[in-house]
């Protein structure tokens, strides 16, 4: 196995696409997601790369934080054109990038990832990584989070009991460069993906389930029926009413 140390150099060579633009790896950082943005505002374009070894600062759904050890995870944002993604829908994105991630997990280290709508990646039932989609104009910041193993420090106690490794430490792992530049292969050549819906159903941990929907201040039980053309999940709730979820959060019930 290569020595486990990001290199730009390494991820454009095995980028298997001629979309990728300029790579950018940073030891410590707040954010790559608000570097990117920095970046596009100074003129960065389609395919641009900011990875780093650790952030201060990561970010999850609802300004939650994401915890970013040293050197044992992935923490990366590309950034993809809505003309050159050819998508209609700007909705699909974040679904394009669930699926694309966990098609490359999958391939690389040939275990079941799932993907929990709308954005977490989880193995045997607990989260391994999450996306986060920014729109900005006709741009799309895709930030990805990744647990590749697990570091010599514990995560903290109230997240320790709910994420998961790729890999477990006495494992010998993929390494981060190859992780990294297979996923963003499988996005810069996504755009216009025929089956994307089918494919992100086919990796799904909810289909079938019951759950739990929270909606602000609200949330219900319901069982997770399916996911339709626009990403939205179909939900059937206690009284037998149909639901079609585009955003809100969901849990699993046991």
């Amino acid at each position: 196995m290569e020595a486990d140390s990001l290199s730009s150099c390494i991820i454009k060579n095995k980028v298997a696409s001629n979309q990728l633009g300029t790579v950018s790896i940073h030891e410590v950082i707040d954010s790559t997601s608000t570097q990117l943005r920095k970046l596009l505002e100074q003129g960065a374009g389609h395919g641009t790369l900011v990875v780093a070894n650790s952030q201060t600062n990561g970010r999850g759904r609802y300004g939650r934080y994401f915890h970013s050890p040293q050197g044992t995870g992935i923490y990366m944002s590309l950034l993809l054109s809505k003309p050159d993604l050819g998508l209609e829908d700007t909705s699909l994105i974040t679904i394009l990038a669930g699926t694309a991630t966990c098609r490359a997990l999958r391939q690389l280290s040939n275990k079941p990832v799932e993907i929990k709508w709308i954005n977490d990646l989880f193995l045997d039932g607990k989260k391994i990584g999450g996306i986060l989609t920014e729109a900005v104009g006709e741009h799309f910041i895709i930030g990805i989070g990744l647990n590749i193993q697990p570091p010599v420090e514990a995560f903290p106690e109230e997240i320790g009991e709910i994420v998961e490794f790729l890999y477990e430490a006495s494992e010998e792992s993929v390494s981060r460069n190859e992780i990294i530049a297979t996923i963003v292969s499988e996005l810069l050549e996504g755009g216009c993906q025929s089956g994307l819906i089918s494919e992100y159903k086919s990796y799904s941990a909810v289909l079938g389930k019951r759950v739990s929907v929270s909606m602000g201040k609200s949330s219900y039980v319901a069982k997770a029926l399916d996911i339709d053309e626009q990403g939205r999940l179909v939900v059937e709730k206690a009284d037998l009413t149909i639901e079609k979820l585009c955003s809100g959060e969901v849990r699993i019930k046991l």
